[in-house]
């Protein structure tokens, strides 16, 4: 068991970040918010699977929404997502020998 809590909020954030989908929403919604239909259609998955998904984004704190009538658009809460996921390809491209 992990005593340290820091420990433990770390590997639940890296677990976010472990699933395709989910690094696929991230990378889109760096470039610009959007409603859960365009996000599903962008990515052509399912809009209820992508809803799931942004619901254990919004829980990590990594996306917040904004209310527009009756949509809902999300962003990212802080570009420093980016620049850890980019961190991460880069050394596994380096791991690859692609470097």
């Amino acid at each position: 068991m992990v005593k340290d809590p820091l420990i433990k909020l770390e590997s639940e954030y890296f677990w976010t970040l472990a699933n395709p989908k989910r690094l696929q929403i991230l990378y889109l919604l760096h470039k610009r918010e959007l409603p859960v239909n365009k996000i599903a259609k962008t990515l052509g998955f399912p809009q209820a699977n992508i809803s799931q998904h942004l619901m254990v984004l919004r829980k990590a704190r990594l996306l917040v929404t904004r209310k527009n009538g009756k949509k809902k658009y999300y962003r990212l809460y802080s570009n420093d997502v980016i620049r850890i996921t980019d961190m991460m390809k880069r050394e596994v491209n380096r791991l690859a020998g692609r470097v």
